[in-house]
């Protein structure tokens, strides 16, 4: 019997223990690139919310390498209709709901709705893959216009 998306979503996301991802800017901003790597810890495990602790550092440019910290949640408490994908940075008093994610095929989700931060717009695509959940966030605003490719996996 095949595995609906919602649980194979939910069972992906528990197993997550790394990540890696790169930003890759519009070179009319620059040639910028980075890559980071890093480790998952799942932290809360709620039946309907994920929460998960991301560690590690990030290549911003030759020898130039930076630690980051950041802690995001998957919530599927909220409506049948939609998941949602959002981050507490500023503690789990005040979770930021970035995106609201509908599933458009078994193994894609893409947000509902941008997310805006300021002048800057964020669209999340949400891929499942063999062994890894791959998250594209797509970033445009006045003086930003990025992808941030994120691999999840075990």
């Amino acid at each position: 019997m095949m595995e609906k998306p919602l649980n194979k979503l939910k069972s992906s996301i528990l197993k997550v223990q790394k990540i890696n991802f790169t930003i890759e800017s519009n070179p009319e901003y620059g040639p910028e690139l980075a890559n980071g790597s890093g480790t998952v810890k799942v932290i809360s495990t709620i039946p309907e919310k994920v929460i998960f602790d991301e560690r590690g550092s990030v290549e911003l440019a030759p020898e130039l390498i930076s630690v980051f910290q950041n802690t995001m949640f998957w919530d599927f408490t909220k409506s049948e209709e939609y998941i949602v994908l959002g981050h507490l940075r500023q503690g789990e008093n005040h979770p930021v709901e970035l995106v609201h994610l509908v599933f458009k095929t078994d193994n894609l989700l893409i947000s509902a709705d941008p997310h805006y931060c300021g002048d800057d717009i964020y669209y999340a695509e949400v891929e499942l893959k063999q062994e890894e959940i791959q998250v594209i966030w797509k970033v445009k605003g006045p003086k930003k216009d990025y992808i941030k490719k994120i691999s999840y996996f075990n």
